[in-house]
């Protein structure tokens, strides 16, 4: 199990903070074991700050991360906690995968210079332009994770009378994610859906 006050002393600073969520310990050591995983990826990491945030309908978890200058930012969203911050950390190790080369280059770069009287030199804008790549990339995602749908097709189907169990079972072997049924015990329309972390939804329709 990793110490968490004696990770904060060793290593770099991690913050975990939350808007509408309670940091649990759980909650709190299992961020910290997707943290410790980081290192083989950078040994430069500054600081991470991670984000808890729940909505009405989804889980948000925020990560901002700084190795050297450069600074990375991802976001996930799912209906578990626990599924965002497995998303959130699985965007981030993508990130520093994608640009470890670029920041290495930085990182080992000489100066350039021109010698007049005195040595003076050139601004250096390899950090700038990473970092804009890094925020495009996050623009990218946001804009997927937050853009209006269109509807590209519409379907007529028949609305059978199930039991709960029926439809459970018609649910599970079939390939749609959800399944419109008249319920046999109360007569009502129901929805049911798969959910993200592989369990079964359910929505009753009032009218």
């Amino acid at each position: 199990m990793v110490d968490i006050k004696k990770f904060k002393d060793e290593k770099y600073n991690l913050s975990i903070t939350s808007k509408n969520v309670a940091i649990t310990s759980a909650i709190e050591k299992y961020i910290l074991e997707k943290v410790t995983k980081l290192d083989r990826f950078s040994e430069h990491i500054v600081d991470i700050v991670v984000t808890l945030d729940l909505l009405k309908v989804a889980n948000i978890v925020t990560i901002n991360m700084k190795i050297f200058r450069f600074m990375l930012r991802v976001q996930a969203r799912t209906e578990n906690l626990y599924s965002a911050i497995d998303k959130a950390f699985e965007r981030l190790i993508k990130l520093m995968k994608k640009y470890k080369d670029k920041m290495q280059h930085y990182r080992f770069k000489e100066p350039q210079g021109v010698e007049i009287a005195v040595r003076v030199l050139k601004p250096v804008s390899y950090v700038e332009e990473i970092n804009e790549q890094i925020e495009d990339e996050n623009l990218k995602e946001e804009e997927e994770l937050y853009k209006i749908h269109e509807v590209v097709s519409q379907e007529t189907m028949p609305i059978v009378v199930l039991t709960q169990d029926e439809a459970v079972l018609k649910l599970e072997f079939s390939k749609d994610h959800f399944l419109v049924y008249k319920s046999e015990e109360d007569k009502k329309l129901k929805i049911m859906y798969k959910r993200e972390d592989d369990k079964i939804g359910l929505i009753s329709v009032e009218k």
